[in-house]
């Protein structure tokens, strides 16, 4: 459980996901007893994108916005596998039944290729960090992919720019893409007194820059804020 209660240190929490998850995870934030200011600026917008056709077998969401890309595209009759908890939830609350991944691509592939024996399909964004689909073809199965939404980077508020700047803040980054593209809209080094907060390894390493840098235990929205209610007492006990 996460603590509540604790003196909070003036950084702000600078989010920049697409518009409705960076919503739902200030939301987590406050919650979780995160009292700072918060400033959003995504830097990706989610387009969605008909497919000229979609293969018969499971679905596999690796994304909310895979899941609610296939609830439109009326697949809400199909299997699903999901690859973590939130997709998962997201998922099931739209009306799919679906199974639940590890929280990661390579752990989703793991678990399908142990348990499903149907032809599966991977909806996914244009730019994605693992394309799924191959990887489980080479394995023997009937596997194929389709992009069903488009990622369009935004630029980066003036605001969010100014307080990585000059600082104080906290960045979380969930993927490598919108890491590469906060560091490219910031130019020179951030503030010292940035410190950025990733999902992952492999997200981290996009992060270009030497500020303090922390990484989620796991690679899902739960560790993230587990790992930012971390950060928030460690200001708050200096």
């Amino acid at each position: 459980m996460a603590r509540k209660g604790f003196a909070i240190a003036p950084r702000a929490l600078i989010l920049t996901r697409p518009r409705e998850a960076a919503h739902r995870f200030a939301r987590d934030a406050r919650g979780a007893g995160v009292t700072g200011p918060i400033l959003f600026s995504p830097v990706l917008r989610i387009v969605p994108l008909v497919p000229d056709d979609i293969p018969e077998g499971a679905l596999v969401l690796t994304s909310e916005a895979g899941a609610r890309r296939a609830h439109a595209l009326g697949l809400v009759s199909r299997r699903a596998w999901a690859v973590g908890s939130r997709t998962a939830q997201v998922a099931r609350a739209l009306g799919f039944a679906c199974e639940t991944g590890p929280g990661d691509a390579d752990g989703l592939a793991r678990t399908i290729l142990e348990r499903e024996r149907a032809a599966v399909v991977h909806l996914h964004g244009r730019h994605v960090a693992q394309a799924l689909a191959p990887r489980l073809a080479a394995a023997g199965m009937r596997a194929e992919g389709r992009v069903v939404y488009d990622q369009v980077a935004q630029p980066l508020s003036e605001a969010a720019r100014l307080r990585m700047t000059l600082g104080p803040a906290i960045l979380p980054l969930f993927s490598a893409r919108s890491a590469r593209l906060v560091a490219g809209a910031l130019g020179d080094a951030p503030a010292p007194s940035l410190v950025a907060l990733a999902i992952s390894r492999a997200v981290a390493e996009a992060w270009p820059f030497e500020t303090p840098l922390h990484v989620a235990e796991r690679p899902d929205a739960e560790a993230m804020t587990a790992a930012l209610v971390r950060l928030v007492a460690r200001d708050a006990e200096r």
